[in-house]
């Protein structure tokens, strides 16, 4: 995806100044709670000066400069909204829990936990080098991700403030989110000394400094949101702290790709989501209508059930998932497969049917 190119482009006006301190800072005003609405513009700034080639030493943009080109929106404040999630959430895997930033893509969590589960336990993938490629990566993005998130005082659960204003961090405090965003070689090879990690594994996730970047490319898209570290000489800077769990995704997905598992790789989601959704209804009490009552057979990325809620009320769940027939490493960004609305349309007429036909309720509801 593509923005209108502006008059003057934001590369021309970001040119004769410092790349990395623009990426530094950019990143810093990430981890600031109350900038969580204007994540857009921040990455499209991230994404505009990762593309600036290693000059001669420039000069930092000043303080007033870079206020004045947030707040100015750059072409792409129309694209925010009013964040309403929490921005830092824990995410499990090998090694323990470690928190996140759930940034542009605040419902993708639930998604990215159940995928690492997964890639990681399913019996699919045991023994296969598909689990073998994705677990050191994965793992050193997650601890450099909670690391990240401690240096910056940000804790579980933290969530934006109800009136947002844009913080630009000065002083100590950007001082201290740039210790946070900014990792030299040397002290990448400390944080991970006592894992069994090599910092080498973020090399999946890194971007030289410089790299061509689509011209106009739309937040939400390009190679940053893949590779989210900007790698200048002996060091790297997490550009986009809050387009981790993206990357995070996207290495899976690419991954299972090119090992040819993308196909069993869906439909072992597809499983986990329906058992996952299953103990929940089970834990709400609401009675699974007999199987054999079920007589549509199941598609790809489509299960259903019927729920009762009470003597005369039947809850008819279906659950899709993309089947990433449509997946390619090229678009890594392009729309999911998902059944048609057709179908959807179809079964949910069957469901009626069904459910108007259904005259024995569990014997709870009996009594």
């Amino acid at each position: 995806m593509k923005l209108p190119g502006p008059p003057t482009s934001l590369v021309d006006e970001l040119a004769p100044f410092s790349p990395v301190d623009l990426l530094t800072k950019c990143a810093a005003a990430q981890l600031c709670p109350d900038n969580a609405q204007r994540l857009f513009r921040l990455e499209h700034l991230a994404i505009n000066a990762a593309s600036l080639p290693r000059g001669p030493d420039r000069p930092c943009m000043s303080v007033p400069r870079y206020r004045r080109l947030l707040e100015s929106g750059m072409g792409v404040d129309f694209l925010e909204d009013p964040f309403s999630a929490p921005l830092v959430v824990p995410v499990a895997f090998t090694g323990g829990s470690y928190l996140t930033l759930t940034g542009l893509t605040e419902h993708l969590r639930p998604g990215v936990d159940l995928l690492l589960s997964v890639a990681m336990v399913a019996v699919d993938f045991a023994g296969t080098r598909f689990r073998d490629s994705i677990a050191h990566p994965c793992q050193a993005l997650l601890h450099l991700s909670d690391v990240m998130c401690s240096l910056a005082g940000l804790r579980r659960g933290q969530a934006p403030p109800t009136e947002p204003r844009l913080v630009l961090p000065t002083g100590a405090r950007l001082a201290e989110l740039a210790r946070a965003v900014s990792w030299s070689d040397d002290q990448l090879r400390e944080l991970f000394s006592e894992t069994n990690v090599s910092p080498t594994a973020l090399h999946h996730f890194e971007l030289p400094l410089g790299a061509r970047v689509p011209e106009n490319t739309a937040p939400g898209y390009g190679p940053l949101l893949e590779r989210p570290l900007i790698r200048d000489g002996q060091g790297v800077v997490i550009a986009l702290p809050h387009a981790l769990l993206t990357a995070l995704s996207r290495y899976v997905l690419g991954t299972a790709h090119g090992h040819g598992l993308l196909k069993p790789l869906a439909e072992a989601f597809h499983a986990a989501a329906v058992a996952r959704a299953s103990r929940c209804l089970d834990s709400m009490g609401l009675h699974d209508l007999a199987a054999e009552h079920m007589t549509e057979p199941s598609a790809p990325g489509l299960s259903e059930q019927m729920r009762w809620l009470d003597t005369d009320k039947l809850l008819h769940v279906i659950m899709v998932s993309d089947d990433l027939k449509t997946y390619t490493r090229d678009h890594p960004f392009g729309e999911g497969h998902f059944p048609p609305g057709v179908e959807l349309e179809r079964r949910f007429r069957i469901g009626l049917d069904r459910a108007k036909a259904s005259r024995t309720p569990p014997a709870r509801f009996s009594d």
